[in-house]
């Protein structure tokens, strides 16, 4: 119990809430809101999963319980495009 072995953090459960948060900001059209093509919002959510993938791919951690997945956008993008 005191020495909780760590394991290696696996990505791919993250990977799944990713692509649905992804989706639904789609959906809820945060590329035209952010006065940006599809394809170069894709692109930069892309670049992101990346940037997750390359910092946590050695990481160990204690499992202790869900770690919550949650893009977000600062209100001052928003304010900037509405």
């Amino acid at each position: 119990m005191f020495f909780q072995k760590k394991e290696k953090f696996n990505t791919d459960s993250l990977k799944s809430a990713f692509l649905l948060q992804k989706k639904t900001l789609i959906e809820k059209n945060y590329p035209e809101l952010l006065n940006m093509s599809q394809v170069n919002f894709n692109n930069a959510l892309d670049i992101l999963w990346k940037s997750v993938e390359q910092k946590t791919k050695n990481l160990e951690v204690k499992i202790k319980g869900n770690i919550p997945l949650l893009i977000v956008v600062e209100k001052s993008n928003w304010d900037e495009k509405n």
